[in-house]
């Protein structure tokens, strides 16, 4: 729960009030999360970070992120082909950027895209030679979109062979 307020006096009265409300359904606030901050200085909710600029992916949320890619792209998975780690990835994708797609997110969407395609890449590197990869070898953004990988950016503002996707 967010309460606003536009003085600190008047947090600390709602804060007071939320607690009995919450103690009246036998519930009691968490000290740990409950925080009193300004606009300006932000804060985190279900995911987003809130200012007063506005809306953007929280920290927690990114970092889950980056964790469910590293594991789907794991360099290490055996004999496992490519089409199926971007299946496995696809759905991660498609979910968290449906789930994030509002707020200021393009050069964070862009940025996600470029290193989800380089952990591809070093998945795919692996498997072919360990030491040495020919440039040529080395896929495309335009072959990973034929090979199916998610863009989180067209998310934003798809290409029309897409919007039936979304």
């Amino acid at each position: 729960m967010v309460i606003l307020c536009r003085r600190a006096d008047e947090c600390t009265a709602a804060l007071e009030c939320a607690g009995g409300v919450l103690a009246g359904l036998k519930l009691q606030l968490n000290a740990e999360k409950s925080v009193v901050t300004s606009c300006k200085a932000g804060f985190d909710f279900l995911g987003f970070h809130f200012t007063n600029r506005g809306r953007t992916i929280g920290t927690k949320s990114l970092q889950g992120f980056y964790g469910k890619v590293r594991e789907a792209t794991r360099r290490l998975q055996g004999d496992r082909p490519v089409a199926e780690v971007i299946g496995t990835l696809t759905p991660l994708l498609r979910g968290w950027g449906q789930y994030h797609r509002q707020g200021h997110n393009v050069g964070m969407f862009t940025k996600l895209d470029k290193w989800v395609r380089q952990r591809l890449r070093g998945y795919m590197k692996r498997r072919w030679c360990p030491r040495r990869w020919p440039q040529e070898n080395r896929p495309t953004t335009a072959e990973f979109e034929q090979m199916g990988l998610f863009s989180l950016r067209r998310i934003l503002r798809p290409h029309p062979s897409q919007l039936e996707l979304l």
